[in-house]
């Protein structure tokens, strides 16, 4: 669940879901369960590498022994439709599972669901999987509640080193790339773009853009976005014969970008609504963003990249502000002759920045984005789960 502030609804699930995960936790230090071969993941949605390592899982293995947890009762019943066991913080049976569980993998930290770990402590494994490769800078300090994991995959050695500035001990470190790239590498193997294309309600034949912006570079950039700016995207996507998806951050307020959302060639797709990024880049034939670790992804398919001038809103680099394998454009003259660009003459566009992507694609992934890293957060969980040593269904 993102927890928001100024949401009373928020409060209500994160009260209930401690109160619950505490009942349980004093009934655990007294009876003493034996833990069960069970995973919990935990992240916001329902989505990227925690996704991945499911599907993976239950394609794998007939044991239902992997379940997504939210404390997000509205979310919760929509994760009904989907093919996962779904817990929710609010049910206590539940909460009774998690504590008697084996391994917690989280992509954004643990939230109240540290306590497991300071009261269980070696009982049960936590794993981070994270939830993005990209520029934004971090401190040890900004990881102090991750400190007590025990193992943190990453998906490079340059990210492995950056871990460890970051005040994480080697052992705990371990270099697996990302679950979620499977899908990208391993393309070729699963449904075919122009399903995903139907599924998302496209005809197939139209050019797609996917701008995704940071959600804290809304200000400062050369570039405004507004009803003016968008007017002009939708006549030019007409003259294309193109679609503009809005794919903005789960931290930004779609209102605050004021957009007539009527426009027939542009279509705002939420993570709320449509939390699966990988299956919107597959069909995305250029991306146009600014600091957005989406862009390490999407580096992957080997397609443009176009990116906004804009003052970042975060302060020191992962990578740096030179890591950016695409045109850097300052207006919407610019933005739209890039796209014109690399559209009509697209491998002139990709030769230009060919040397600079490989080395991008270097630093974030190295040769571990090769459809097999979902493989590799399994092997590194064998010793917590046995059951996962059964033999994989064919």
């Amino acid at each position: 669940m993102k927890f928001r502030y100024n949401s009373f609804s928020s409060w209500t699930y994160l009260i209930i879901s401690t109160i619950n995960l505490i009942l349980v936790l004093l009934v655990a230090t007294l009876i003493k369960p034996k833990q069960k071969d069970r995973i919990i993941l935990y992240g916001h949605k329902f989505n990227g590498n925690i996704k991945a390592f499911h599907d993976y899982i239950a394609a794998s293995f007939s044991s239902p022994l992997i379940h997504y947890l939210t404390l997000d009762y509205k979310y919760y019943l929509n994760c009904q439709n989907e093919d996962v066991h779904v817990l929710n913080g609010l049910n206590i049976k539940h909460c009774w599972m998690i504590v008697t569980s084996k391994v917690f993998m989280s992509d954004h930290g643990s939230g109240i669901f540290f306590l497991l770990k300071k009261i269980l402590r070696n009982k049960i494994c936590f794993i981070d999987v994270w939830h993005g490769v990209g520029h934004k800078g971090q401190t040890s300090k900004q990881f102090n509640h991750m400190h007590l994991y025990d193992l943190i995959f990453v998906s490079s050695p340059f990210f492995s080193k950056m871990y460890e500035q970051w005040g994480f001990r080697k052992d705990q470190i371990k270099v697996t790339g990302y679950a979620r790239t499977d899908v990208i590498i391993n393309r070729n193997k699963t449904k075919k773009t122009s399903l995903i294309k139907k599924e998302l309600g496209f005809s197939g034949q139209e050019k797609i853009l996917l701008f995704a912006p940071t959600y804290n570079s809304q200000e400062n950039r050369s570039l405004s976005f507004n009803n003016r700016f968008f007017l002009n995207l939708e006549g030019y996507c007409e003259k294309i014969g193109g679609i503009t998806i809005i794919r903005l951050h789960l931290n930004a307020a779609e209102k605050k970008m004021y957009v007539n959302k009527k426009l027939s060639r542009i279509k705002f797709m939420s993570m709320e609504e449509y939390p699966d990024t990988e299956k919107l880049l597959l069909v995305t034939d250029i991306l146009i963003t600014d600091w957005s670790s989406i862009m390490s992804d999407y580096l992957l398919l080997k397609r443009p990249v176009i990116f906004i001038d804009v003052k970042p809103g975060f302060t020191g680099y992962t990578l740096l502000p030179i890591d950016r394998p695409g045109k850097i454009v300052k207006n919407e003259s610019e933005l739209f002759d890039t796209i014109t660009y690399s559209l009509t003459e697209p491998n002139t566009y990709m030769r230009e920045y060919n040397s600079l992507r490989n080395m991008v694609i270097k630093k974030c992934w190295n040769k571990l984005a090769d459809g097999h890293s979902s493989r590799r957060y399994l092997e590194a969980l064998g010793k917590y789960v046995h059951t996962l040593k059964v033999v994989p269904k064919n």
